[in-house]
């Protein structure tokens, strides 16, 4: 269309039609205008032009305006008529140009600054249009339509301007991400406008709907419905606030919104139930249970409720007041529910789990059982499972395990709980029928269902049965508990074979399986009763390596050993299994071993391995001693045995046999004084009893009074009249009686006996009584040739080695007794000269320096516990100097103070210096000791002082417990060096030192508290490995540490250590030590690790006081410190030192040092000293490392001595250079004081 024809007379319109000249225009403008101006009010010309827009005329009216604009150019609202005018036609730019000078108008007027805002917005609103149509990027004018958004939202005061607003952002495309939040100011304003209508906050909340803001279309749902007075209405926006709330996820706000709007709601009301199922949504059960109790009267019965309510409303109603623990109400729901759908086993299920909840386990019972029955669910069985036991109602137990064993095979643990079901409804016909049917049905398990049955069999008093089933299981093996259960049935019928043999039909054990003691204790004693004896060895063996053997099964171990001859193997056993089970019994057999094949050194040992409690209490019973005493005469120790029988009758005078047997070794002893004493005090009581007639008649013999000793065997005679070697003494006494022809033939009767014994002997040793008996009859009733043949006999005895001295003796006189009786005496002398010269030994002192010259201490040891030498025999004593330095040697440090104190009472002079330093020192080993020391030290920038106490308390020989505690107290004396360091050191120490046959064993724990608490431990054991040799190792974790001044109060570690010192000879020493250690903090960081090595050399100018001692020393350190140290330890690193491990550890290093010592004896804690005597130590260190070469002095001084006796005080000062790899000013300055006291001494 042809665009139509200006009518336009504005003055720069150059299309218009020149008519008339300028100046008549603009007279004639100016004379309309005020016609205008005065015929129409400004009020109705503004709504004019306003409207002329509308009607076409925006041209003639932007002109108008314009006009209009000159004659009152402060009149802002037509400037703003203007801009609107132009924003409307598209003139963007001269609509910005009007609106920029309407600001300049706008003044402090809030209205019209509101107003000029708003058309601002619309500028750049049309702006933003007119760039996005273009397809230009409209970035920078949607940032400007949205900055004044953000201005006019506080303003905004009309719905209209809000919805408008609300537009404006949606038309911004791409969506701004502040929109949401500017849509959401927007809605919320709506709230604070008096004049939003119900309209217009519905139209905001379902903005907010689409916005997502559900909370703010919940509000606005809200307040709309406070707008309207509507039933329907109200209860809509009711219902789409919640929806919205809970759309939201805020469950417990729609619920209180909910009961708020709601509010005031009459008992009765239907809203009720949606306000508990609101409640119940927000996890309020009470609340909702509150809401139904509105509309549930408690009166109401179950078929009242039945019948009332829906299916659904029971379910909600049930799980409300399930969930509120209102359980009466709870069980009446489930009891409607129930009457409503009897066939339904959810209602069942509920009925069952609330009456359980309620205290009313059996109707919970019943409900589960019911369920079960119907095969309702795997829960229902369990539930059984669960309540019968606590109900104690098997009958419903055994149902379930019944039901269970419907649905699936049992496993052999569940029959057994099934069978016990049984057993304790008393229906045993009931458990053998069950597990019969199980046989049958589960054949894989068979075996295992015998088991069972003859374990119910046996607990049902039908033993015969439960034998013949296990008997049945026999011949294929049987379990343990099957093969103990035979037995014990067997031992009930008194039958131990069959016993036995169930016990050995025993399957054996899978590999691993821990060891069973009853049944190998138990195989063990029946094969013992029964006598079969590799059975019990075998079986005892097992018990001895694997278990706990009792005293009796210890004893019976050795005495199968000696059974079978093997008496060493036997002694082995014994001395092995005397400290797991130390009993009369088991040393009773051991001395049997013994005596099988006599040996002071095996007696002796076992008497050195009694405990010390059990020794005093055997040696108060009489049957020890008696046995003890028999082996001693064995051994030829008669004193001992003498004394042990002495003993033996103190206890019990009374007691025949052991005063029998010494009286036959005073008899043996040719102990004429102490015989007849005996005689004299027991005589009279004991004549006429029968046990003491033959050692009565011996000791009649050796008295010389034979008329009574042949008294006293006369009746004895017709019971030995076949005992040849009792009619041998009977000859002689009565021989010695006068009556010569008698003893004539007595000797030839026992002539005769001897040859029919010797031809036929019922052992070896008859045999050889009846041999010597022959030698020495053969004399008076032998022809030459039996001579001959018994002079060969006898010579082969004497070239056989005899089981005992006694023997030996009585072979030696006989052989003397056939060369007189031959008549050869020179013969006969030589014989007797050649065995005095064998007597004669080599003397003790001799013995003892060449066993302490070679070191061996086995002689030694039998030197010194040897029985005491025969009268006459006084090479055989040991000097006292000889038995001290002896006991020394053989660390019997007790033993050796005893002998010292007393060869110095015995002398006159007293002890010599050395001597009496020897027993001192002995005395101070052997004894206990407490002790208290303060201690001053400073090293590396920190100073140390504390006390500590020590109590060293001797348990036994060679045993010895230490409790140490230390209190130290750190300060920073050199913040350079050591920036801050924990207030306090304590530390408690426990220790064992313990003398073994590996060497001395010291174990140590620990508690510690300084930087942090912890507990750690070390061992050491020191072994001589020879005369000249000694080996130390060191095991330590968590150990203390002064390797630097930070490691002493913030470190610790894990050391391993070794050391060999080997004396050269007497004035020179060297020792080699290696050790390696791990460090730590004491919070566990670790630090890194070293390694030091180091060689010392000490050269001694003299041994004794004052001694003087030259030392030289090379040691190593290589340190790895690839750690880090934890926060804790930070603290400890000054500022400006790197926080790294080599603050702590160092660096590598070597060092040599040389001192020179005077009297350093005294220095060591096991030298005791009376007097006072001052040590000193002085020498130079020098190092090389990573900062190079230092030389430092070293210095130590001390004092030791008595105060007040038994006690010793020492004071010692010690100036040390710091550790390999320290700086040279981390040397140590100690002053320690310390005070001990000893007692049992």
């Amino acid at each position: 269309m042809d665009k139509p024809p200006s009518y336009s007379v504005a003055p720069g319109d150059r299309g218009r039609d020149r008519i008339l000249p300028r100046g008549g225009v603009l007279g004639l403008v100016g004379i309309a205008v005020i016609g205008l101006v005065l015929v129409f009010p400004k009020r109705d010309l503004l709504t004019l032009l306003r409207q002329e827009s509308e009607l076409g005329n925006r041209d003639l009216t932007i002109a108008y305006l314009r006009n209009i604009i000159r004659t009152e150019p402060r009149d802002l609202n037509l400037r703003l008529l203007l801009a609107e005018k132009l924003i409307a036609a598209g003139e963007l730019d001269e609509a910005r140009q009007a609106l920029g000078q309407a600001q300049a108008l706008l003044g402090g007027d809030a209205a019209a600054q509101a107003r000029w805002a708003e058309w601002d917005l619309a500028w750049w609103r049309a702006r933003y249009r007119q760039v996005a149509a273009t397809g230009q990027p409209a970035d920078m004018a949607a940032a400007e339509v949205l900055q004044r958004l953000r201005g006019q939202i506080a303003a905004v005061d009309r719905p209209a301007r809000v919805f408008a607003l609300v537009g404006t952002l949606h038309e911004l495309q791409p969506e701004p991400p502040q929109a949401r939040q500017l849509v959401a100011g927007l809605l919320q304003s709506l709230l604070r406008m008096p004049s939003a209508g119900l309209g217009d906050l519905t139209q905001g909340a379902r903005l907010a709907l689409a916005e997502g803001a559900l909370p703010q279309a919940a509000d606005l749902f809200f307040a709309a419905r406070g707008r309207t007075a509507q039933t329907d209405a109200r209860q809509r926006l009711l219902e789409q606030g919640v929806q919205a709330l809970l759309a939201a996820g805020q469950p417990v706000q729609a619920y209180q919104a909910a009961a708020r709007e709601s509010a005031p709601l009459p008992s009765g009301d239907p809203y009720h139930w949606t306000l508990a199922s609101l409640a119940l949504g927000a996890a309020l059960p009470r609340e909702a249970a509150a809401h139904l109790r509105q509309v549930l009267p408690p009166s109401m019965s179950a078929a009242a409720l039945a019948a009332s309510l829906s299916p659904q409303q029971l379910r909600t109603a049930y799980d409300t007041f399930a969930a509120a623990s209102d359980l009466p109400q709870a069980l009446r729901m489930a009891e409607a529910g129930r009457l409503q759908q009897p066939g339904d086993a959810g209602w069942l299920e509920r009925y069952a789990q609330v009456s359980e909840w309620s205290g009313r386990g059996p109707q919970a019972l019943a409900a589960w059982v019911q369920l079960m029955q119907r095969g309702a669910s795997e829960r229902a069985l369990d539930n059984v499972f669960r309540l019968s036991p606590m109900l104690y109602d098997d009958d419903a137990l055994l149902a379930a395990w019944l039901a269970l064993q419907r649905r699936r095979p049992l496993s052999d643990d569940e029959t057994r709980r099934v069978v016990a079901v049984y057993e304790r409804l008393g229906n045993v016909d009931g458990a053998l029928a069950f597990l019969r049917r199980l046989i049958e049905t589960q054949p894989g398990t068979q075996r295992g269902l015998l088991s069972q049955q003859a374990a119910l069999l046996e607990r049902a008093g039908r033993p015969r049965e439960a034998i013949a089933v296990l008997e049945a299981l026999r011949p294929a093996g049987l379990a343990r508990d099957d093969a103990m259960r035979l037995a014990q049935l067997h031992l009930k019928q008194g039958d131990q074979p069959a016993a036995l043999r169930a016990l050995q039909a025993r399957l054996p054990d899978e590999a691993g399986q821990a060891f069973d003691a009853d049944y190998w204790n138990l195989l063990a004693d029946l094969a013992w009763e029964t006598g079969e004896r590799a059975a019990s060895w075998r079986a005892l063996d097992e018990v001895i390596a694997r278990g706990a053997p009792k005293p009796y099964q210890a004893e019976r171990a050795v005495r199968l050993r000696l059974e079978a001859g093997d008496a060493p193997a036997a002694r082995a056993l014994a001395a092995r299994l005397y400290p797991r089970t130390p009993s009369d019994e088991l040393v009773f057999a051991w001395l049997d071993a013994i005596d099988a094949q006599p040996d002071t050194a095996e007696l002796q040992q076992l008497l050195a391995a009694l405990q010390a409690p059990h020794r005093a209490r055997l040696e108060q019973n009489t049957a020890f001693l008696e046995r003890r005493a028999g082996l001693h005469v064995r051994l030829g120790e008669l004193a001992s045995a003498a004394r042990d029988y002495r003993q033996a009758l103190a206890l019990r005078p009374d007691l025949a046999a052991a005063r029998v047997a010494y009286w036959w070794l005073l008899i043996d002893q040719q102990d004429d004084a102490a015989l007849r004493a005996e005689l004299g005090r027991h005589l009279g009581r004991v004549r006429h009893n029968a046990a003491y007639r033959e050692v009565l008649a011996a000791a009649m013999q050796q008295l010389d009074q034979p008329r009574q000793a042949l008294a006293l065997m006369l009746p004895q005679a017709p019971a030995h009249a076949d005992d040849f070697l009792w009619l041998m003494n009977y000859a002689d006494v009565l021989e010695r009686a006068q009556q010569g022809s008698v003893a004539l033939r007595v000797r030839r009767h026992a002539w005769g006996l001897a040859n029919r014994a010797a031809a036929q002997p019922a052992d070896a040793a008859q045999a050889r009584q009846a041999l010597m008996t022959q030698l020495r009859l053969a004399a008076a009733f032998a022809g030459g040739t039996q001579k001959q043949r018994w002079q060969q006999q006898l010579g082969a005895l004497l070239a056989a080695p005899q089981a005992d001295a006694e023997s030996r003796r009585q072979l030696d006189d006989l052989a003397a007794a056939w060369l007189l009786s031959a008549g050869r005496f020179d013969a006969a002398a030589r014989w007797l000269w050649r065995q005095q010269a064998a007597r004669i030994e080599t003397p003790a002192y001799q013995q003892a320096a060449l066993a302490l010259a070679n070191g061996d201490l086995q002689q030694l040891d039998r030197l010194l516990d040897r029985p005491a030498p025969a009268r006459g025999r006084g090479a055989q004593r040991l000097d006292i100097q000889d038995e001290i330095t002896a006991l020394r040697e053989l660390d019997r440090v007790p033993q050796a103070a005893a002998a010292g104190v007393t060869l110095g009472q015995r002398l006159p002079e007293g002890l010599d210096d050395d001597t009496q330093q020897a027993v001192q020192e002995d005395l101070l080993r052997s004894s206990s000791n407490a002790g208290v020391q303060s201690l001053y030290r400073t090293t590396g920038g920190l100073a140390r002082s504390g006390v500590g106490a020590q109590v060293e308390r001797v348990l036994g020989p060679g045993l010895r417990l230490t409790v140490e505690l230390t209190s130290l107290d750190n300060r920073v004396t050199d913040a350079s060096q050591i920036a801050a360091v924990p207030a306090h050191d304590r530390e408690a120490r426990l220790g064992l030192q313990a003398k073994t046959a590996w060497g001395e064993v010291v174990a140590e724990v620990f508690a510690r508290d300084a930087l942090a608490s912890f507990q750690g431990g070390r061992l050491q054991l020191t072994r001589k490995l020879d005369s000249r040799s000694t080996l130390i190792l060191q095991a330590a974790r968590n150990d203390r540490t002064d390797d630097s001044a930070p490691l002493s109060v913030a470190g610790m570690r894990d050391r391993l250590a070794a050391s060999l010192g080997y004396r050269l000879s007497k004035e020179a020493e060297l020792e080699a030590s290696v050790a390696g250690s791990r460090y730590r903090t004491q919070t566990g960081a670790y630090l890194g690790r070293g390694v030091d090595a180091a060689l010392t050399g000490n050269w001694y100018v003299r041994r004794d006081y004052p001694d003087i001692r030259l030392q030289a020393s090379l040691r190593r350190s290589h340190v790895r410190s690839d750690g880090q140290p934890d926060a804790p330890a930070l603290f400890l690193i000054p500022p400006g030192t790197a926080p790294s491990a080599s603050f702590f550890l160092g660096q590598d290093a070597t060092a040599f040092s040389a001192t020179v010592g005077v009297g350093l004896s005294q220095s060591d804690p096991a030298v005791y000293s009376q007097a006072w005597r001052p040590y000193g130590e002085i020498g130079f260190d020098t190092r090389w490392g990573a900062a190079g070469q230092s030389t430092q002095g070293l210095l130590r001084l001390g004092a030791k001595g008595a105060v007040a006796g038994r006690d010793q005080l020492s004071i010692n000062l010690d100036i040390r250079p710091s550790p390999p790899g320290q700086p040279s000013s981390a040397g140590l300055r100690e002053l320690r004081l310390q005070y001990q006291i000893f007692f049992d001494r």
